[in-house]
């Protein structure tokens, strides 16, 4: 058998050429492809981190979980293909939970050393503190034939690259300052997880926008956002003990100028509105007009249908649809603004007819007595002692609004109209004057009314002034210290649709009665107004605004000098003062009687002087 082997033939030059050209040759058409891939490859990788953040962003921003994430593409197309079929966008809600904006003020608050203390606990941080995993592994060394042989086991600790990648997280800048300075820890047997503890503080530090009616109209005329909300939660300990370690700490990392607390009462969580320098709020004294300067700006319509009456939170004019009105606050809230704005809105419709006012004031030194009441503002007016005038002019005010007619007839297809409709709404005018009925300090006038012996047909006509008055522009205003709970009887405090507290006492009955069942749940609650001590919190009160909502408003301030202005309107020239002469009919007619003329006096005089006497009266 022939066991001769084939020798391999030696490669020569050529045949080494041949193999070259031919690799190349095959090579050569993928060479785009391949440049292309590792073009491909280098974008991806320097665009992953952006890529990765923005959607770590997003996902911050609206507050996703992985599932409302991991539903999006499909919510996504089905809003698409509702565009194409339907040819409009398809109902989306999307909450923003968290501005992106704001996100870097909360990255602030987190990459402060006491504020991160603060929101974490010691005990937490094997959260972001953890053992590596690890191996044992065979060792081996060369015995003396040069062989390797096991030498026993050592423990391996596992190695990762991404621990510290700041791009994997919403806040990098947070991610890159733990990584600086990290906490104590044996680097080579237990892992540092910076994301971890962001993404712990990031759950309880919110920051959003503030409500319409957290903001209460602040005004912030610069860029970004002047004012926001910030929520921290105490998840790990309490809000009392959490408050103190962080105010100062939040002002300063902010450059804040005011962090005002919302809620108080919430044991787990803090609630601050954080306002930077530069903001205003309508309803500081800085910015709210003097009474004068509102009055002149925000004038009453002509119909009287409209009377702006206050600021709103907002800083718009709150404006007041004539109805029963009753005001609320103790000493010192600024009780004396409703009849001093209402007066200043009214003073030239006194004056040229389109509205007439009645006064009642049971106090000895009331605004009524000792300011108003000393014009020729009000058509009639009783004070603390004329119990007996009381009962009359209410008689009076309510025989008029029973005196005005009223259409009812039936509508025919000729007499129906939008004018017709229209017909019995109320509006002003010198024909047909607006009639306020304003009493002073309401409990007491019905302590005393209620002993009178005409007190329960009075009260009896009030309720129906209340019932009846407005279509007829006939209406009952009225201001209180306080109100307790039986004080008004038989009065229906019902009646009065517009009710506007301002500081009250402590009294839940009080507050739930001017604003409705459960107001201090709901966030209005006056009582916590001061006055006394806050200046700021004088003429501040609630109304109702257009949505039925209570809406915060503050009375602007007369001061003297615009008071004696409003009241000298109201005051005759001294010359129209001074007893006037007597009537030239009435001197003709005496040096007639001589010659017979008495039989014409008579009838002349008497109607004359009845007549004179209805109109002083009214």
């Amino acid at each position: 058998m022939n066991n001769e082997v084939t020798p391999t033939p030696t490669p020569t030059a050529k045949s080494l050429d041949t193999i070259g050209n031919n690799l190349i040759d095959m090579v050569t058409p993928w060479i785009p492809l391949a440049i292309a891939l590792v073009v491909v490859a280098l974008i991806l990788l320097m665009l992953t981190p952006h890529i990765v953040k923005r959607y770590m962003r997003w996902k911050e921003v609206y507050g996703y979980t992985r599932t409302e994430v991991f539903l999006a593409p499909f919510k996504a197309t089905y809003r698409g293909i509702y565009r194409l079929i339907k040819r409009k966008p398809a109902p989306f809600h999307r909450q923003l939970i968290q501005p992106p904006a704001l996100l870097a003020e909360k990255e602030e608050l987190m990459k402060h050393p006491e504020i991160r203390d603060a929101i974490t606990a010691k005990g937490e941080e094997h959260a972001w503190i953890v053992e590596r995993k690890s191996q044992e592994v065979t060792t081996y060394k060369r015995n003396e034939k040069g062989e390797q042989v096991p030498n026993g086991t050592k423990t391996v600790y596992e190695s990762t690259w991404s621990d510290f990648k700041s791009w994997a997280s919403a806040y990098p800048d947070t991610v890159r300052v733990l990584c600086k300075y990290p906490p104590n820890y044996n680097s080579r047997t237990e892992r540092f997880l910076p994301r971890k503890w962001v993404s712990l503080m990031a759950r309880r530090i919110i920051i959003r926008e503030a409500t319409r009616k957290e903001a209460l109209g602040l005004i912030y005329e610069g860029t970004g956002y002047g004012y926001f909300v910030i929520e921290v939660y105490a998840d790990h300990t309490s809000a009392a003990k959490l408050r103190p370690k962080l105010e100062e700490n939040i002002k300063s990392a902010l450059k804040l100028e005011k962090l005002r607390e919302l809620d108080k009462d919430n044991p787990r969580k803090i609630t601050w509105l954080a306002l930077k320098p530069g903001v205003k709020t309508p309803l500081e004294n800085d910015s709210m007009p003097t009474g004068e300067d509102f009055v002149q700006a925000n004038p009453a319509n002509d119909t009287l249908t409209r009377i702006p009456f206050a600021v709103s939170e907002t800083g718009k004019p709150w404006v007041l649809v004539p109805h029963h009105t009753l005001l609320v606050g103790k000493s010192g809230a600024g009780k004396s603004s409703l009849l001093n704005m209402l007066c200043a809105q009214l003073s030239d419709a006194i004056l040229d007819g389109r509205a007439e006012m009645y006064a009642i004031d049971p106090k000895k030194d009331g605004e009524i007595r000792t300011q108003w009441g000393r014009t020729n503002f009000f058509k009639d007016i009783a004070t603390v002692n004329e119990v007996d005038k009381w009962v009359s002019i209410i008689d009076k005010f309510h025989e008029l609004m029973e005196s005005e007619d009223i259409d009812d007839s039936k509508f025919t297809k000729a007499t129906l109209s939008a004018d017709a409709l229209r017909q019995n709404r109320f509006t002003a005018s010198k024909k047909t004057p607006l009639r306020i009925l304003f009493i002073e300090e309401l409990p007491s006038f019905m302590g005393v009314i209620n002993q009178h012996p005409e007190g329960k047909r009075t009260v009896d006509k009030l309720n129906q002034i209340l019932r009846k008055g407005r279509s007829s522009g006939f209406f009952i205003f009225s201001a209180a210290q306080n109100i307790e709970r039986g004080k008004l009887e038989p009065l229906d405090p019902k009646g009065f649709i517009n009710k506007m507290p301002l500081a009250l006492n402590d009294s839940p009955y009080l507050l739930n009665l001017m604003l409705g069942d459960g107001a201090a749940e709901r966030g209005y609650d006056t009582r916590k107004f001061n006055p006394k001590d806050n200046p700021e919190h004088r003429g501040l009160g609630y109304a109702v605004g257009e949505d039925g909502d209570p809406v915060m408003i503050r009375f602007p301030f007369f001061d003297d000098d615009q008071l004696v202005h409003l009241l000298a309107k109201h005051i005759p020239d001294e010359e129209e003062a001074v007893t006037t002469s007597p009537d030239p009919a009435q001197e003709s007619l005496e040096p007639l009687a001589p010659l017979e003329l008495e039989p014409l006096e008579a009838p002349e005089l008497a109607p004359l002087d009845t007549e004179q006497d209805d109109i002083d009266t009214l």
